[in-house]
């Protein structure tokens, strides 16, 4: 099919744009011919000026892997559902996407946590690289919540609000120790923490009620009676490694 013809097919509803074979979008003018979008990938290395996203206003599917300079004014995506982006300092007015359930943000070097606390539909949050996550303004719909090398994470109190939060993913933050304010998170059925330096105590996991998965990788060992205690858990499965190498893995069928 040729470009002339992707264009005018009424049928598309998602399309990706990339950097490939050499050639390199300098904007995205095109849009304003397939403005029934739904779902929207672009993916370039250098900068691109993306004021023909305008035109897609029914997007609900937005992914911005964009390495150069960009802005966008996420005001203009009032059915967003699910974005995932490569943060930059001008994209803005993400507090307004009121329907936006999925979030995943990469390099957020930018102060854009405040905007998130206010988006009472989000379900699913992914922080990648961030130096500091503010959590105290998760949103207490907050189902899912991964972080992703946050290297100076301390401070995990806000976690212990958010009541309906079933799946929790700590990667390679290693300044991350207590699990004290996970007791309170009843609705956790999986966690994973891996990368992570120590853990002080797992007394606050066995209590939860609904866990059915851990798995944990650290960086010192756990004591020998957190040890023991895990294998006499009831939590379901659970896989315990110190720097990627197996302790033990005990699965418990119900």
């Amino acid at each position: 099919m040729s470009h002339i013809m992707l264009l005018e097919s009424r049928k598309i509803e998602n399309l990706r744009v990339s950097y490939s074979n050499e050639c390199r979008y300098e904007d995205v003018s095109f849009l304003k011919d397939i403005a029934h979008l739904r779902g929207l990938h672009i993916a370039q290395t250098g900068s691109i000026d993306l004021g023909g996203l305008s035109a897609v206003r029914l997007l609900e599917q937005l992914r911005l892997h964009i390495y150069g300079r960009a802005h966008v004014d996420l005001s203009l995506f009032p059915e967003l559902r699910k974005l995932d982006a490569m943060w930059k300092p001008r994209y803005v007015h993400l507090d307004h996407c009121l329907q936006l359930q999925e979030l995943c943000i990469l390099s957020a070097n930018v102060r854009v946590h405040d905007s998130i606390g206010r988006l009472p539909q989000l379900k699913k949050l992914s922080i990648f690289g961030s130096g500091r996550p503010d959590l105290q303004y998760l949103p207490a719909s907050m189902e899912w919540l991964r972080l992703t090398r946050c290297a100076k994470l301390r401070d995990i109190t806000r976690l212990s609000s958010l009541q309906n939060l079933s799946e929790l993913w700590v990667q390679e933050s290693r300044t991350f120790e207590s699990l004290d304010s996970l007791a309170s998170c009843t609705a956790l059925k999986s966690i994973v923490l891996e990368g992570v330096k120590c853990i002080r105590s797992v007394d606050p996991l066995l209590a939860l009620p609904c866990l059915s998965y851990l798995q944990l990788d650290t960086q010192e060992p756990l004591s020998s009676s957190d040890v023991r205690k895990l294998e006499n858990s009831t939590i379901g499965q659970v896989v315990l490694s110190r720097k990627n190498r197996l302790v033990f893995e005990r699965y418990t069928s119900t």
